[in-house]
């Protein structure tokens, strides 16, 4: 387990090398990972710099969203919706997103 370490990419504020996190929140935004373990963690992704997820592993972690990226999530769920005639545009622009 390594302490977080000051970052010089821009955006970015710490960085976590084989880092083991419990059942705890951790912020996403901005954050580099590298080999960390998450158990029971609750990952929450607030809409600010995307973090860099590399080598980690999951064992009954979560994924929360608060602030503009729960804006957007909102905004993309609306879209999807049955009534909102949107749900093909939605397929089609995000369809890497979910293609395996």
């Amino acid at each position: 387990m390594s302490n977080p370490t000051k970052d010089d990419k821009p955006g970015r504020k710490n960085r976590f090398v084989r880092r083991s996190f419990g059942a705890e929140i951790v912020d996403l935004d901005g954050v580099e990972f590298i080999e960390c373990k998450f158990r029971g963690t609750t990952l929450r992704y607030r809409g600010g710099a995307v973090p860099r997820i590399i080598g980690c592993s999951f064992s009954e972690a979560r994924f929360a969203v608060d602030g503009p990226a729960a804006r957007t999530l909102a905004l993309l769920q609306a879209m999807a919706s049955p009534g909102s005639g949107l749900q093909e545009v939605v397929r089609e622009s995000f369809g890497a997103l979910f293609a395996s």
